[in-house]
């Protein structure tokens, strides 16, 4: 199965070497407002990619092409970057998700293309500048003293989906060696200590809201308290810390079996 979807995803990279939204190519089906753009859907599909890699860093033959794709894709992601370090256009609210995913896109993309080899090898050597750049502005569009929102500069809201996704590419550019502040990893993990309600072993997502938003007009379709995205989101940050918090882990599984 996961080498279907993979297959899939490479036969579907444009051009560009990007991923776009389509929905405008399938008709009769209504459409939603996505909550990421395009460069959020590259980002996910370069992630797909380069953790299959850590799975199998020999390309499997039945996706031919593996490799290439990434590459391609990280391109497109580069092609993108702004001189202050974001991703793409700046004129929409989800463009800071966008970044999150695409920051953490860059990471994993050079961590199997490294593949152990000196931070200067000429294959990795303009991802990771280009990370270092983006890595610079997901610090600056943090509130501080606590975590992120969609605001650059930011405007004191925090919420624990955004955080979430930038405390996970933070984690994953340090892992490649381009290192966010301690203050970064700090404010984050504030936040989703004060989120966190260990009665019910769900991570709250914002002040007055314990559940994430949901896409206008589809609340019905998608109810708020059948997705755990923050407490999911929560699980894998917790892996990330020096010590793990078994009860909190098992508290947050929980939910997600329910």
């Amino acid at each position: 199965a996961l080498e279907r979807g993979l297959a899939w995803l490479i036969a579907e990279q444009a051009e560009d070497g990007g991923w776009h939204d389509v929905q405008s190519e399938l008709p009769g089906v209504p459409q939603i407002v996505p909550y990421f753009d395009d460069i959020g859907a590259t980002a996910l599909a370069v992630q797909a990619l380069a953790r299959h890699c850590k799975l199998w860093p020999s390309e499997p033959a039945a996706l031919k092409g593996r490799d290439r794709a990434l590459v391609r894709g990280l391109d497109h992601l580069l092609k993108t970057q702004n001189e202050n370090g974001s991703f793409g256009p700046q004129h929409t609210f989800v463009y800071l998700v966008g970044h999150a995913l695409g920051t953490e896109a860059l990471a994993l993309g050079i961590s199997h293309l490294a593949a152990g080899e000196p931070a200067e090898q000429p294959v990795t050597k303009r991802y990771r500048e280009a990370l270092v750049k983006a890595v610079a502005f997901a610090e600056a569009s943090r509130n501080p003293y606590g975590g992120w929102r969609y605001d650059h500069p930011p405007m004191g809201d925090n919420d624990s989906m955004q955080t979430g996704r930038m405390m996970a590419a933070l984690v994953e550019a340090f892992a490649v060696e381009v290192h966010a502040s301690p203050q970064a990893f700090a404010g984050g993990y504030s936040w989703f200590e004060e989120m966190h309600d260990p009665q019910t072993g769900r991570m709250g997502y914002m002040g007055g809201s314990t559940y994430a938003l949901r896409i206008l007009g589809r609340q019905t379709e998608f109810p708020m308290d059948k997705v755990e995205l923050s407490t999911a989101l929560d699980m894998i940050l917790l892996v990330s810390r020096e010590s793990v918090d078994i009860d909190r882990m098992s508290g947050g599984a929980k939910l997600l079996l329910a």
